[in-house]
């Protein structure tokens, strides 16, 4: 299984806002393209029977995609993964929603995983190691999305 499917569909670690915003944008779009594609079908049985299986796959794949998107963004907010059932109850899915969309992580780790926003470490041969246990490269042109820190220094001062 490719990397980037395994963490598509893994429930394991934290995701920040702008990913989970563009898995549920990405899935509303390709639902839109693939009911356009299917508006042309007709009335041809055989072919009817082929976009209902074509439509349940995609419908299994979108809940699993979307489920994990949601479990990782309550990580991220420090909450438990159980949480994603409260998106079921009526009038509380709205606030859920508003709450995962736009409500930032914690800087730094949490019990859930390291933070989405901080340096990843880098296996090159201009490497070093900082004492805060990030990786420094030659160039620091790496920004955080959460707290506008432009380096490594920065990012560990505010996080300090």
């Amino acid at each position: 299984m490719p990397a980037w499917l395994s963490d598509l569909i893994s429930f394991n670690g934290r995701i920040n806002r702008a990913p989970y915003l563009f898995i549920n944008l990405g899935i509303s779009g390709g639902w839109m393209l693939l009911n356009l594609l299917l508006v042309g079908v007709g009335p041809n049985p055989v072919v009817g029977i082929l976009a209902m299986g074509v439509l349940f796959v995609a419908w299994c794949a979108s809940v699993v995609i979307q489920a994990a998107a949601a479990v990782k963004r309550l990580h991220d907010i420090d909450r438990p993964g159980t949480h994603y059932w409260l998106l079921m109850v009526p009038f509380y899915n709205l606030y859920l929603s508003f709450h995962l969309l736009f409500t930032p992580g914690p800087m730094g780790p949490n019990r859930f995983g390291p933070d989405p926003c901080s340096p990843k470490e880098v296996d090159s041969w201009d490497a070093q190691q900082s004492d805060a246990g990030f990786v420094a490269t030659a160039c620091d042109d790496w920004v955080c999305p959460r707290c506008g820190a432009q380096n490594f220094q920065q990012y560990q001062k505010r996080s300090a």
